[in-house]
């Protein structure tokens, strides 16, 4: 007999494939963009990547409040040329989105995996949050290609 974590762990996971397809790791994002009043960067540790490669998320606080950051759910806007507003998608996977510390100065380092079928130029997009204004915005890094294997 399968224990309740792992059958709604298994449900969840036929549900997300199910959204768009079991060849797509990727869906459409209706969350909107807050945007970012704090001296934050967002950076990739390369300028192209492969879909699937391992990838360095870099954020900094250049500011002098301490922030949290997360990483969860690993969020990208897609740019089509000079097309704007760019398309916002979200990685269909389970992850814990609680924040790290990001001390004023300090910078947080996260290796990650591309997901397969991200292919296009896209910006990878973190939340930071304001503990003192108790909100959260959005930071995104620079866009970068990204081609298929």
């Amino acid at each position: 007999m399968r224990s309740y974590p792992t059958l709604l762990a298994a449900i969840t996971a036929l549900a997300a494939a199910c959204s768009r397809g079991a060849d797509s790791p990727l869906a459409p994002s209706g969350a909107s963009l807050v945007p970012l009043t704090h001296p934050v960067t967002v950076e990739l540790d390369r300028a192209t990547y492969l879909a699937g490669d391992r990838y360095t998320l870099r954020v900094t606080n250049h500011g002098t409040a301490d922030l949290g950051v997360s990483s969860c759910p690993g969020r990208w806007s897609r740019t089509r040329g000079d097309e704007l507003p760019a398309e916002l998608v979200e990685e269909l996977a389970v992850c814990t989105a609680a924040f790290t510390p990001l001390p004023a100065g300090a910078t947080v380092r996260e290796t990650l995996v591309l997901p397969a079928g991200l292919v296009g130029t896209y910006s990878r997009h973190v939340r930071i949050h304001d503990p003192a204004r108790n909100e959260v915005q959005d930071a995104a890094s620079n866009f970068v290609p990204i081609v298929e294997r």
